[in-house]
C-alpha cells in the first residue's frame, strides 16, 4: 500500500482499504536511505514486501496476514524524481523536522 502526503487527514480510511482484516505484520517504509541502494523512493516498496516474505519462510506468517506500507514522501535522488511512474508525489524529500 502506497501512502502519500496528498492523503494526510485520511490515512485510517487509506488503510481500511486494504483487503485482509487479519493483519499481523506491517512494514513501513519510506524508500529512502535502503543499504547498499541509498534513497529509491517509491521504487522501495520491494524492500517492504521481502522484509515480509522472510516473515513466511522463516516463521510460517500467511501472506494475506501482511501489509507493505510505502510512505510515499518524495526522494533526494534527483535522478529519480523526474522519471518516476508509480508515485503521484514527485518532489524533493521533506528535511526532518519538516512536514
Amino acid at each position: 500500500m502506497y501512502i502519500t502526503r496528498h492523503m494526510k487527514g485520511r490515512i485510517a480510511e487509506v488503510l481500511r482499504n486494504w483487503p485482509a482484516r487479519d493483519v499481523r505484520f506491517i512494514c513501513v517504509s519510506t524508500g529512502g536511505r535502503i543499504l547498499g541502494l541509498g534513497d529509491i523512493g517509491a521504487n522501495g516498496m520491494a524492500i517492504a514486501i521481502g522484509k515480509l516474505q522472510i516473515y513466511t519462510a522463516c516463521a510460517a506468517v500467511p501472506p494475506e496476514c501482511m501489509l507493505p506500507v510505502l510512505l510515499d514522501i518524495g526522494t533526494t535522488n534527483a535522478v529519480l524524481r523526474p522519471t518516476r511512474f508509480i508515485s503521484d508525489c514527485v518532489s524533493r524529500r521533506p528535511r526532518s523536522g519538516t512536514r
